[in-house]
């Protein structure tokens, strides 16, 4: 009995002195429904609050262009494409809209990050590869 009370008493005091290191984030997600294919992902949300990731892969070298389609009936939604080391391109929209970014892949995974802030609404993503 005494063991396990150590144990968490020290697991108790090492995470409350990490408290402000750990980062808890609320995700709310009501009428969610997404469809991923190959290069494509479309989302539907009635309320939705915190981050999807969705990972893609691609030959290195390749032309992408990201194809965009975004409703925004309230709140607002960020689009994030990032190569694992970096972002390559965000767009924080809040209202609806729509647009392309073209971008050489400089490695094979690739990811859509979309981030909701209180938002309602629908978006659509789509990759077009040109091999080179």
């Amino acid at each position: 009995m005494l063991p396990e009370v150590i144990v968490f008493a020290v697991l108790a005091i090492i995470l409350f002195s990490l408290r402000k290191y750990i980062l808890f984030e609320k995700t709310v997600k009501w009428g969610f429904t997404f469809e991923k294919s190959g290069r494509a992902v479309s989302v539907a949300y009635k309320t939705f609050t915190g981050s999807e990731f969705y990972i893609f892969t691609f030959k290195k070298g390749a032309e992408l262009t990201l194809s965009y389609e975004v409703t925004v009936e309230e709140g607002e939604l960020t689009i994030e494409w990032n190569d694992g080391r970096r972002i390559i391109w965000s767009k924080t929209l809040n209202e609806s809209g729509q647009g392309t970014f073209t971008a050489v892949a400089a490695s094979r995974i690739h990811g859509i990050n979309l981030v909701g802030d209180t938002t309602k609404g629908s978006c659509r993503v789509e990759f077009s590869e040109k091999k080179n």
